[in-house]
């Protein structure tokens, strides 16, 4: 289980819980307001948002280390092809 908060503005806290991959590890997070309406056209939370790229992006193996700027994935079309998808936007 993947919990989010906010911790500055722009700035979230993913907190790992369980016993998958990364379990109990802290990932900051920067979502730009650009970045999160590229992504999702405000139809969904910042949070939900957050919770699916970090799935998606443990899934495939990337490693995350302590903090991820979501905007470097813009440029990642799989990246986009797959938020789109478990956004339900496709």
């Amino acid at each position: 289980m993947i919990s989010v908060l906010m911790v500055d503005p722009f700035v979230y806290e993913a907190s790992l819980d369980g016993s998958g991959v990364g379990a109990g590890t802290v990932i900051t997070v920067d979502l730009s307001h650009e970045v999160y309406v590229a992504l999702t056209s405000r139809q969904f939370t910042q949070e939900w948002l957050i919770i699916q790229a970090i799935q998606y992006l443990l899934e495939r193996g990337d490693d995350l280390g302590d903090r991820i700027d979501l905007g470097v994935f813009l440029e990642d079309a799989s990246f986009v092809t797959e938020i789109d998808r478990r956004l339900n936007r496709r």
